[in-house]
């Protein structure tokens, strides 16, 4: 009895002793870039109220500044073709 109390109280103590290691080895220091990330606005919260004027152009000039395909994405709502992108078959590491 007092032998296995003693290993329970060992086992106890080293335990303790590594949870008191990980939290005084932890690095608690702050980042700034964080906190410079964390007070950018994001701009899909107010949808598009930041923008400084909308551009305001009728269906026939959108078609005459894009393609016919970026028209269909943009404008239209469509996506593009499924494995047409050039990235679908795309192998290399990055």
């Amino acid at each position: 009895m007092k032998k296995s109390l003693k290993i329970l109280s060992i086992i106890i103590i080293v335990l303790m002793l590594l949870g008191f290691w990980s939290i005084s080895s932890k690095n608690y220091k702050i980042d700034s870039n964080i906190l410079i990330q964390n007070n950018i606005q994001d701009s899909t919260k107010d949808k598009g109220n930041n923008m400084e004027e909308k551009i305001n152009k009728t269906e026939a000039e959108w078609k005459e500044v894009l393609t016919s395909e970026q028209y269909y994405v943009l404008r239209q709502k469509g996506t593009e073709r499924a494995f047409t992108g050039k990235y679908d078959k795309h192998f290399e590491k990055g």
